[in-house]
């Protein structure tokens, strides 16, 4: 009875925080949503399922030596290979957060490849107004550029 208890618990932990996770993703532009929360979600339903075998008695000593050599074989490369398709990610999000707390819509920016008015700041990009019309440009563009606020 308590295998089957964590394994409905362990399904229904799963599904809510990879619902969750999703839901932040999506409100933060993040790309793959659906990739990193079913990775979340499945990873939760496994451990939840090799606590309900050792439940009922079976040993898993072996499976989970199997499981943590698969998961390593697949986790390492996958971790190194976004942590160098997301390098521009990171960096376009962490310009995005500081422009967002130093400007506003409305404010003229400044910088040797662009210069116009502030129409919207994304986590990833910026749309501004400029002499050819709205421009949107990656955040890292604007890593030096210089904001002209204007009074509200």
């Amino acid at each position: 009875m308590a295998a089957i208890i964590v394994v409905i618990a362990a399904w229904w932990l799963g599904s809510w925080v990879g619902e969750r996770l999703s839901a932040w993703c999506e409100k933060n532009d993040i790309p793959y949503t659906n990739m990193i929360s079913a990775g979340i979600k499945y990873g939760i339903i496994s451990i939840g399922f090799l606590i309900a075998l050792d439940q009922i008695g079976i040993e898993v000593y072996v499976l989970n030596a199997i499981i943590s050599i698969i998961i390593i074989a697949l986790v390492i490369p996958a971790g190194v290979a976004i942590a160098f398709g997301f390098k521009d990610y990171g960096s376009d999000m962490g310009v995005g957060i500081k422009l967002k707390r130093i400007a506003r819509e409305g404010d003229e920016i400044e910088s040797d490849e662009i210069s116009g008015e502030i129409l919207e700041i994304g986590s990833l990009a910026t749309t501004i107004k400029n002499k050819e019309g709205e421009v949107v440009v990656p955040n890292t563009m604007l890593r030096t550029a210089r904001i002209v606020k204007k009074r509200r």
